[in-house]
């Protein structure tokens, strides 16, 4: 009689029906590990260094997005100035960490002499301004006004929202058909030490 024979391990089969799901989510997950990557790779080239200066007469970086502001007006005076439109004014901007960020305002209203303005940062409120110490009526700026506000890694946006502006409640310059609300004198986003 033979000798008993231990057990062989069993071998990889090298039925293709066996393999292929395998194979299929191996090769699924490393194209999706190629595409975050990718993508990574393109929010970092996208991402905007801080400080962001509106009202500065330089090129806004590559990636800042603006909507419901004027173009930069006065630009052979002291201070230049950038008009916010109403009812709303928007910066988006991609940030490559997130953080703590700094809005600063200049601003005054020209226009509208009781006008009301809300800082929101990501959706969120983090600042109103009103009254004629914060806002003047005239073209001189009230006080510069910091707002603090967290910045998180990824897209951010900073809107200004208004009560009011020409040609919405009221005409402050029927010959003018901007929808001016308020004049800002400095607007900035700055990183947060």
């Amino acid at each position: 009689m033979s000798a008993p024979t231990a057990p062989r391990p069993s071998m990889p089969s090298n039925n293709p029906t066996q393999r292929g799901p395998r194979l299929l989510l191996a090769g699924g997950l490393l194209v999706l590990l190629v595409l975050f990557a990718l993508w990574r790779r393109d929010q970092a080239l996208r991402a905007v260094p801080l400080p962001i200066e509106l009202t500065a007469n330089v090129a806004l970086a590559p990636g800042v997005t603006l909507c419901g502001f004027g173009d930069l007006e006065g630009l052979g005076d002291p201070r230049p100035y950038r008009w916010g439109m109403g009812p709303m004014s928007q910066i988006g901007f991609i940030a490559p960490f997130a953080g703590q960020g700094v809005v600063v305002l200049a601003v005054s209203s020209p226009c509208v002499p009781d006008q009301a303005l809300a800082v929101l940062a990501n959706g969120k409120t983090v600042g109103t301004l009103s009254g004629p110490q914060a806002l003047p009526p005239g073209e001189t700026p009230g006080q510069e006004m910091r707002l603090r506000f967290p910045i998180r890694r990824g897209y951010n946006t900073v809107a200004l929202r208004y009560t009011d502006w020409n040609h919405g409640h009221q005409v402050c310059s029927a010959g003018d058909s901007r929808r001016f609300a308020v004049r800002f004198s400095r607007l900035a986003i700055l990183g947060a030490p």
